[in-house]
């Protein structure tokens, strides 16, 4: 025999004789009944299991973040919902500057910050509420050497509710202006050296162009870079002529040519 559920036989004691004694149709209606009441049962079991689980995977969820975030001091979470309420934040949120000395858990994030910058966040948490995959935005807070910067970065993570991740990004960009300063500063230094050197040439060409002796420059390879005046009296070429050719083209007799390749090429090598 089927056993009965408790409720069952709650209400045909209450209202009805022993089931066995009923008409055959109501018997098998009640036993239906029956079968759902347990049912019932079993399915409020697995739901109130699920539940159970769920609510252990968010608490273990929960403790894994902050412990993520404990790792990281420099950056800190805020979690709101779709007006803006902070409803979870890690610990040391309110070492943030624009959040030092508030109140957070339960307080909308748009009070909390000034006018302009809650204008930012709100402008980035409704993009991302919009189907963005993410937002993100800086700011800096504070004058001088007291000045702070952050980066921020928002995301949705279950529906209308977001996650703002905010680091503290003051040495990365202090770093960054230490080294644009030193770039700066070698540029400034390029431009004088080139300046005083374009100087130099202007003076040497001055010099030699009134000299009486040919002066003669070559490059690495060998090949004339500098013919003055006198040279092109004494040789015969023009600068113009002259200027990216080898000396082999001045020198009539081989032999002069080659002792000037020689003596070259020593001067090269030991300076």
């Amino acid at each position: 025999m089927v056993p009965r559920h408790r409720l069952l036989e709650r209400q045909v004691g209450k209202h009805l004789k022993r089931i066995e004694k009923l008409e055959p149709e109501l018997g098998e209606f009640l036993e239906a009944v029956n079968s759902a009441y347990f049912q019932s049962d079993d399915d409020r079991a697995l739901m109130e299991r699920s539940l159970e689980l769920s609510s252990q995977e968010l608490m273990q969820a929960n403790a894994e973040l902050r412990a993520v975030f404990r790792a990281f001091p420099d950056v800190v979470y805020l979690w709101v919902d779709p007006r803006g309420e902070i409803v979870q934040h890690s610990e040391g949120a309110e070492r943030i500057a624009p959040l030092a000395g508030e109140r957070l858990l339960r307080s909308s994030l748009y009070e909390v910050l000034e006018p302009g910058l809650a204008g930012q966040f709100r402008e980035m948490v409704d993009k991302v509420l919009a189907g963005a995959v993410q937002g993100g935005l800086e700011f800096s807070q504070g004058q001088g050497t007291e000045e702070a910067y952050y980066e921020v970065r928002a995301a949705q993570v279950v529906r209308g509710q977001i996650i703002l991740i905010i680091r503290d990004v003051t040495e990365r960009k202090q770093a960054e202006q230490a080294l644009q300063e030193v770039l700066e500063g070698l540029e400034r230094l390029v431009e004088e050296r080139t300046a005083k050197l374009r100087e130099s040439e202007e003076t040497f060409r001055k010099i030699s162009a009134h000299a009486h002796d040919g002066i003669i420059m070559l490059d690495n390879t060998g090949m004339v870079s500098f013919w003055n005046q006198a040279a092109e009296t004494i040789f015969g070429f023009s600068s113009d002529e002259i200027e990216g050719l080898g000396l082999e083209a001045i020198f009539a007799d081989p032999e002069a040519w080659r002792l000037h390749r020689e003596g070259y090429g020593s001067f090269q090598a030991t300076g």
